[in-house]
């Protein structure tokens, strides 16, 4: 065999393993999943987190954790009272003793409640009761005689009893007899009196309700996105060195086959 064909044969060898050499491995695969976890599972959800899984015989490796807060507005409704001591009631100028508007904080939730107009309640708070003489006149015409046999000592009207105490006669007609001026008929004013009592109030008692909306945001629950990266096998990571070796090794001996074959043809010419 000469020297072109030899050469040639070992560029050959050479050329194939070279190939070899630098072939690239297939992409490796990504895992990706997302769970929704309520917010008071979060904590040993994400310590039972797999470092490494298994899928179809291949193994992945954790790359990446993502935490989404899901947030929601939590509400409240909220009716408060509240009270005054007012000393009148009319319920204009007590309306305008109260605040139209509450900024109320109650844990952690905020809001605004307003006053409600039309729940004003006045009742009296502080009174005592005060006793007072009424009086009444009842007048009687030509009546024959001037005795009492015949008037009413008490009179009850509207419901309170009225005592006849000071009755006052007059004449009314007189007669001439004998001589004598003597009276006919008479006229009377009855003076009747009784006792009433009223209710004295010091002051009043007012109270009015406030309504609102109270709210917060609430976290309820985390998404957690995770990525898993797939690992390459060992395999794959020892190939290209160990052909390289053998590459180098093919070279190496086709010179050697090269120099012994220029040596022999040298001492034969």
């Amino acid at each position: 065999m000469n020297r072109t064909k030899m050469l040639g044969i070992s560029m050959l060898l050479l050329m194939l393993f070279t190939t070899n050499c630098f072939a690239t491995t297939n992409e490796l695969n990504v895992y990706e999943e997302s769970e929704t976890i309520p917010i008071e599972n979060v904590e040993q959800y994400k310590n039972n987190i797999e470092k490494e899984i298994i899928i179809n015989e291949a193994r992945y490796e954790l790359q990446d954790i993502e935490e989404h807060k899901n947030i929601e507005v939590v509400k409240l409704e909220k009716e408060e009272t509240e009270q005054k001591i007012v000393n009148t009631n009319n319920k204009y100028e007590v309306l305008n003793l109260f605040k139209s508007k509450k900024e109320i904080t109650q844990d952690g939730m905020v809001g605004v409640l307003e006053l409600q107009n039309s729940s004003l309640d006045i009742k009296v708070n502080d009174s005592y009761k005060e006793q007072y003489k009424v009086s009444l006149i009842k007048k009687y015409e030509n009546v024959l005689s001037n005795e009492l046999n015949d008037i009413p000592k008490t009179i009850i009207q509207n419901g309170v009893t009225y005592y006849l105490t000071n009755p006052i006669w007059t004449v009314s007609k007189i007669e001439k007899i004998e001589g004598q001026d003597i009276p006919i008929t008479y006229n009377g004013e009855m003076y009747y009196e009784a006792i009433k009592e009223k209710t004295i109030i010091k002051n009043y008692i007012a109270e009015v309700k406030y309504k609102g909306t109270l709210q917060k945001e609430e976290v309820k629950s985390v998404t957690f996105n995770i990525k898993y990266k797939e690992i390459s096998q060992e395999e794959s990571k020892n190939y290209i060195p160990v052909i390289a070796t053998a590459s180098t090794g093919i070279v190496v001996v086709s010179g050697i086959i090269l120099w012994k074959r220029k040596k022999k043809d040298n001492q034969i010419s």
